[in-house]
């Protein structure tokens, strides 16, 4: 389909110098921050042990997804940018569109599994841990990759068409090529699991504000229940992010398929939103999740084992104190009791975070 005609071809290559190197800064920026955000969340997702479980494969699955994303399609929207056309040919943007629809795909359909499995696990633990064992998060994980490389492929066999769209400097499917594909790739593949994923994060927070059940229970279940809690949260948090940031590009995309085409400017930022929620991702994991925060000081020391040492030494000279030999043989007040066994657990935390 030539798009050279379309008015956001137009101002793609006619716009100043200066845009030009603003709209690139600010891609390359997204680009920059979402590679290494993914790449140490996948690290830390290896190294950390209280991460590293088979519960966890569903979200290490978005994170792969967002890192493959950021690779394989921000670079083109940077070569777009800065030469104001698509020089790939119609070929390469058919297979970047292709993985894009993939991606794009596997995301929402894994928050939904994730989001159901959130739910099971505040409100019904001995089903959680029926449904979602590890050969069943395994298939799941297939079947999700599956049903993405098949919602994908009928533009490639004249389903619809992929094309280069000047006003999002990327190439996706025209929904206007095929309204059916268009309705089923929307409604089902998009609307169905964000249906559910509303669906979730509904019961779920009507069940913490009000049953409060976490009062109720021992000490030791409270603890994981609350830590349970703490993770849906960050979830949801996460699903809110995308949904917002993918929703105008969809609405986007839906009317250019009614023949309204968009500004160029509002386009670009709807493509702005989409790679940025890539960026965010673990910027929430790191916020609301403890064990990401353990785990990135975990791989800070590894990485700067210099910066870790030093940090030993100013706890230590902080936690230190000199003792007269006189004052030794002095016996202990109750205050000066508590003193030392103070120095002496915080002692033992030092071993421990030396021991890591």
């Amino acid at each position: 389909m030539n798009v050279s005609g379309w008015r956001a071809a137009r101002d793609l290559e006619e716009r100043p110098v200066h845009v030009v190197v603003i709209e690139t800064i600010v891609l390359g920026l997204i680009f920059v921050v979402s590679t290494i955000g993914n790449i140490f969340s996948c690290f830390i997702m290896h190294t950390s042990p209280r991460l590293r479980t088979w519960h966890n494969l569903l979200l290490l699955n978005v994170i792969v997804v967002d890192l493959l994303a950021t690779l394989f399609c921000a670079p083109f929207g940077l070569v777009v940018l800065i030469t104001g056309r698509w020089i790939g040919g119609d070929p390469l943007c058919s297979f970047v569109a292709y993985i894009s629809c993939v991606l794009l795909t596997v995301s929402i359909v894994s928050l939904a599994t994730i989001s159901i499995s959130r739910y099971f696990l505040i409100t019904n633990l001995s089903k959680y841990m029926s449904v979602f064992k590890k050969k069943n998060i395994t298939w799941m994980l297939v079947a999700i990759w599956t049903l993405a490389l098949l919602s994908a492929f009928p533009p490639l066999v004249g389903g619809g068409d992929f094309i280069f769209l000047p006003g999002n400097a990327m190439c996706f499917v025209y929904f206007g090529s095929s309204l059916p594909y268009a309705a089923v790739f929307t409604l089902l593949v998009i609307g169905l699991p964000v249906v559910v994923i509303i669906a979730c994060f509904v019961k779920v927070r009507h069940l913490i504000k009000v049953n409060k059940r976490m009062r109720s229970l021992p000490s030791r279940v409270t603890s994981i229940a609350s830590e349970e809690i703490d993770s849906a949260k960050t979830l949801f948090s996460v699903v809110v992010m995308v949904l917002l940031c993918w929703f105008p590009m969809l609405l986007f995309f839906l009317l250019a398929a009614g023949g309204i085409e968009m500004p160029r400017q509002a386009s670009l930022m709807a493509t702005y939103a989409v790679f940025l929620t890539c960026a965010l991702k673990p910027v929430i994991y790191f916020c609301m999740k403890k064990q990401f925060r353990e785990g990135f000081l975990v791989l800070l020391s590894k990485l700067l084992p210099g910066l870790q040492k030093r940090r030993r030494r100013n706890r230590v000279g902080h936690t230190s104190v000199k003792v007269s030999r006189g004052e030794r043989n002095q016996p202990y007040s109750r205050n000066e009791r508590c003193d030392q066994f103070s120095l002496k657990q915080e002692s033992n935390e030092f071993e421990s975070t030396r021991k890591i």
